[in-house]
């Protein structure tokens, strides 16, 4: 990408493609103004703002993350990716009822985005609501039974709840499921683990 923009520096395509190879690489304020001047050159391509946010996001600039996924949004009202990341923007802000909208929203219109009820589900915790928590995380794992991060989070639930053998059996499948599939994998089998261990339970 750097080689075509020493040639044209007006190639959004290139820009984008940088963009998101300083993003892998943790590059992220080299990413936000690559993504900038894509945008001024491709206004109306969500995709830019949703990338941007990203980054914004991960240097914990949930503030500025919002901005752009607002844009993002505004520019594709149904766009997913773009609803889930603002949720998570909010709830990393601790606007439990403007992330819980967001989820709301994105479960209405894509019933079967696992992320909307697993965010949720994580929402629901935060806001003190245990029951609804674990309804979300059984609605993910109704999507996709390999959640293992959905697994370990209704099992801290049951747990806390002092519902022994369901937390143990949701441990259990938190380790046997595929632990690359989604990126809390490692943190809900290693959760899962202590646990287990923590309950007088033989890990597998």
């Amino acid at each position: 990408a750097t080689k075509v923009l020493d040639l044209n520096p007006a190639d959004a395509n290139a820009l984008q493609r940088r963009a998101r190879a300083y993003s892998r690489k943790g590059q992220h304020a080299e990413a936000i103004a690559d993504y900038a001047k894509a945008s001024q050159i491709r206004p109306a391509d969500a995709t830019l703002h949703i990338g941007r946010g990203a980054s914004h996001y991960s240097l914990r600039q949930y503030e500025l993350a919002l901005v752009a996924y607002d844009e993002a949004l505004r520019l594709d009202a149904g766009n997913a990716v773009a609803r889930n990341s603002r949720g998570n923007s909010n709830r990393a802000l601790k606007r439990y009822p403007d992330a819980l909208a967001d989820f709301d929203e994105l479960i209405k219109t894509r019933p079967t985005f696992v992320f909307g009820f697993y965010n949720r589900g994580l929402t629901n915790i935060d806001m003190g609501r245990p029951n609804d928590a674990v309804r979300d995380f059984t609605s993910a794992l109704g999507i996709d039974k390999d959640y293992a991060g959905a697994y370990t989070q209704r099992g801290l639930l049951h747990e806390k709840a002092s519902a022994r053998e369901p937390a143990i059996a949701d441990f259990r499948a938190a380790i046997a499921a595929p632990v690359a599939k989604y990126e809390s994998g490692p943190w809900a089998q290693r959760v899962a683990r202590e646990r287990l261990k923590g309950l007088g339970v033989g890990v597998p």
